[in-house]
């Protein structure tokens, strides 16, 4: 099931995804939320466009973003899926990809102490399932025109979005 939930003000060039929602009974829920300040032509013609590329070339900025993965089973079916192909033991499999998680160190991008934590967060959600939660509040806003920071190692790219992540455990 799929339902997404927006809002745009063109006058004041704002546009936000308030709650778009993609549930898969008995495997995850996932939540995305996301706010955009300065739109401008540019922008709204590659929306009225559907041509999402093109808003690199516009003023956009992101302002925050959210993403809520619920673990309700995929987790757990993805890794007895892999431990029966591996003939390994499925316990065996889920911590030797945490451990990569936890090791993962893009070429040429800083290891910051929020990084680790993140990786760390995300470790966790991978060994016990539970909702991770992934929030970017980038401080100044980050600018879609610089898209290509993202593309490439350099800064740390954790402070640059604002990006924190947090895991509650299953209900």
């Amino acid at each position: 099931d799929l339902d997404c939930a927006g809002r745009e003000d063109r006058d004041k060039g704002t546009a936000q995804i308030e709650d778009c929602r993609l549930v898969g009974p008995d495997l995850a829920e996932i939540e995305l939320g996301a706010r955009v300040e300065k739109a401008d032509p540019t922008f709204w013609a590659a929306i009225d466009g559907e041509d999402v590329a093109a808003m690199v070339h516009s003023n956009v900025v992101l302002v925050k973003a959210r993403l809520v993965l619920a673990d309700k089973g995929l987790i757990e079916k993805a890794f007895r899926g892999t431990a029966l192909l591996s003939r390994r033991p499925v316990d065996e499999v889920r911590q030797a990809f945490a451990q990569q998680v936890r090791r993962f160190q893009p070429a040429g991008v800083l290891i910051t102490e929020d990084l680790t934590k993140l990786l760390d967060t995300a470790a966790r959600f991978v060994e016990k399932g539970g909702t991770l939660t992934i929030e970017a509040n980038p401080d100044p806003p980050f600018g879609l025109a610089k898209i290509g920071y993202l593309m490439k190692p350099g800064p740390d790219l954790i402070d640059l979005l604002g990006i924190s992540a947090k895991l509650e455990p299953k209900r």
